[in-house]
């Protein structure tokens, strides 16, 4: 199994949209049929606007250009690059389909995307797949408690960790996370680790309206016993994905 199949692929879209007022439009960037990221936030207000809907219209530049109009919902992201504005598409499930069809057969990887440590998604039907992290704030208050996180994707370099926990605006870029992995199936492996928060981006829950934030965190120290574990696991989830291909 390639590593592409865990490479986010992309298509090339023209995006405009308008908020209160404001119109604005933002040439060739890189989208999925999920949303689009790092655009800037200039004239808006990451306070203000943040969660905000609005209408999309895409232009996706594929060998027959079409054009898409599609609700979306305002994100919010933090990197060590500073904040940056996201959008989650809300598009029906025909229009869906029509980007999937792209990109299956037009998509590309940025090159400026990082290919280092393919990303393996969340696969629930995968028996040793961790489902969910125990992640203790390393810079924590007296009072913080342990926070339980859903499971994003996982790599050898990283993972990403989700909730919709009030306790996590604790969590801040750059802090240094002890994370610990539930162990799943038939694979109970203990594995702990640390990383450090290099990735924060933040939405609305389409069920709850809750807050919901995503971290992207880099692994930063693993000992050779937990590191032997996590490959053991990693290896694992690859060759029961195989059969699923």
């Amino acid at each position: 199994m390639t590593n592409a199949i865990y490479q986010p692929v992309f298509l090339k879209a023209h995006i405009a949209f308008t908020v209160d007022k404001h119109m604005l439009n933002f040439t060739e960037k890189s989208i999925t049929p999920f949303g689009t990221h790092s655009l800037p936030w200039n004239p808006l207000s990451p306070k203000k606007h943040f969660g905000r809907k609005t209408i999309v219209n895409l232009r996706v530049l594929v060998s027959e250009p079409v054009n898409i109009q599609t609700p979306a919902r305002i994100t919010r992201e933090h990197s060590f690059y500073g904040e940056q504005m996201g959008l989650r598409f809300e598009m029906d499930p025909e229009q869906r389909k029509i980007l999937d069809g792209f990109v299956k057969h037009e998509g590309h990887h940025p090159g400026d995307y990082s290919r280092k440590y393919p990303r393996i998604p969340t696969t629930p039907d995968v028996p040793s797949f961790p489902m969910r992290v125990l992640g203790v704030l390393q810079e924590r208050q007296e009072n913080m408690i342990p926070l339980i996180f859903d499971v994003g994707n996982i790599s050898i370099g990283g993972i990403l960790l989700k909730t919709e926990n009030p306790y996590s605006l604790s969590i801040q870029l750059g802090h240094q996370l002890d994370l610990y992995l539930e162990p799943r199936g038939d694979l109970p492996l203990q594995i702990s680790m640390q990383g450090q928060v290099c990735r924060i981006m933040e939405d609305l829950s389409t069920e709850t309206g809750n807050l919901v934030r995503y971290f992207g965190v880099k692994f930063t120290r693993i000992s050779e016993e937990n590191r032997a574990a996590y490959l053991e696991l990693l290896k694992d989830v690859l060759e029961r994905l195989k059969m699923k291909f």
